[in-house]
């Protein structure tokens, strides 16, 4: 599910946002709405939304201020504004999409498939960095094998460890990239070359 906080200090147009992602989307579940930016920064770290709806101009602390008290985010942004002049201020800090109110349907289903191919991303991103980091511990180990055997169209090839750079992760294959520049793809999933 993605977990979502909305940041508006009109009521009204919160509970509009909120009415239209759960028209569009089956996957979001809505954990706080706000309508006093202090309030929000510390429920959002308490929370952790997978993404933060939030206006720009509101009293006593705009969206930026509202970033900025934050020690680290890690959650998305989407600005939801009337006005369309802070559009270079949301790129510099990394806004997933700026959405000019009323909020279009389809503009918010875009932003919306952004956010899940970033976390989608996001989430290979980890896996193959908790591989290759078993991958390092594996080979740090003095009984680590030397060689691997790889089957191939062509047959079984036998790699020594040392000669690999990398190995990407594609659905049901993966592609050992090599110190010599040249690539095998073997049908196998990265977990099943864990020991």
């Amino acid at each position: 599910m993605i977990r979502v906080v909305l940041v508006d200090d009109e009521p009204q147009s919160c509970k509009l946002l909120a009415i239209k992602l759960k028209a569009v989307a089956e996957d979001i579940e809505i954990i706080g709405m706000f309508h006093h930016p202090e309030k929000a920064v510390s429920a959002i770290r308490k929370m952790k939304p997978t993404v933060v709806f939030l206006d720009i101009e509101m009293p006593g602390m705009n969206g930026f201020q509202l970033l900025e008290n934050m020690e680290e985010f890690n959650f998305e942004v989407i600005f939801v504004t009337a006005y369309n002049e802070y559009m270079l201020n949301a790129l510099r800090v990394s806004a997933l999409d700026y959405l000019l109110k009323p909020v279009d349907t389809e503009e918010l289903k875009n932003a919306l498939g952004r956010l899940r191919k970033k976390i989608s991303l996001s989430e290979n991103f980890m896996h193959t960095k908790e591989q290759l980091e078993l991958l390092g511990d594996t080979l740090k180990e003095p009984h680590a094998p030397k060689r691997l055997a790889l089957a191939t169209l062509q047959g079984i090839i036998f790699l020594k460890i040392n000669e690999i750079i990398r190995v990407e992760a594609l659905s049901n294959y993966s592609t050992f990239y090599l110190v010599n520049k040249q690539k095998i793809v073997v049908s196998k999933t990265l977990k099943e070359f864990e020991p």
